[in-house]
């Protein structure tokens, strides 16, 4: 049974540890602390106070939301390299240097998710590794 609604990281131990640190020093050089950013971000303070004690890490939208209000690149949060035992899905992210993401996908879809995703990958001009 196959019911994926929002790709999630799964995330190990050391992977939480280095978020909630990273996430720590960047609400301080914010002058921010977790009820300001989770007012900001509309998630819980629960959710941000599991976040900033290494018990989990956010979705990758909210990630990107945290990130957005912290006015920094997504990758100051999380270490360099994700791969498939990091994650809960079938792809592999690697953080670029100048703020892009590579990404690999290896999974089975349907001919109209496929479809899909190429039309995005088209509408972001993406470039192909060689």
């Amino acid at each position: 049974m196959n019911t994926t609604k929002t790709t999630r990281i799964r995330a190990t131990d050391d992977l939480k540890r280095e978020f909630a640190r990273r996430l720590m020093e960047r609400l301080a050089d914010a002058d921010m602390n977790q009820s300001d950013l989770a007012r900001r971000v509309k998630i819980s303070k629960d959710a941000v106070s599991t976040y900033a004690r290494g018990r989990s890490i956010p979705s990758p939208d909210t990630l990107l939301k945290i990130s957005k209000v912290l006015d920094i690149d997504p990758q100051e949060l999380l270490p360099k390299r994700f791969d498939t035992a990091t994650l809960q899905a079938p792809f592999q992210l690697t953080m670029l240097d100048d703020g892009r993401v590579s990404m690999s996908v290896q999974a089975t879809m349907s001919f109209e998710t496929a479809s899909k995703v190429m039309e995005l990958l088209r509408r972001e001009k993406i470039t192909s590794a060689s």
